[in-house]
């Protein structure tokens, strides 16, 4: 029951950051950053800072093709919150 609201506060913040409201945006970032970084610490050294700059925009691409009312949007909040878990 927890995992569904969560997923269903995430669906409203994406959708209101697709607006382009800066604040839902920045707090989808803070979310997300955790393990945008743990992503990037995992690469070589050399490729670090490009690696972040990659996935915050790969994150910024993804909300913008985010489609809540679909099965493949649901299913990859929920992918998302299984890995939260790990």
């Amino acid at each position: 029951m927890k995992q569904k609201r969560n997923i269903e506060g995430l669906t409203r913040l994406i959708e209101r950051a697709k607006k382009g409201n800066p604040e839902d945006l920045e707090e989808l970032y803070q979310r997300f950053k955790p393990i945008i970084f743990k992503m990037a610490r995992k690469m070589n050294i050399q490729y670090r800072e490009d690696a972040k700059q990659e996935l915050i925009a790969e994150l910024f691409e993804a909300i913008q093709r985010f489609q809540p009312n679909t099965n493949w949007g649901k299913k990859e909040l929920y992918r998302h919150f299984e890995k939260r878990k790990k």
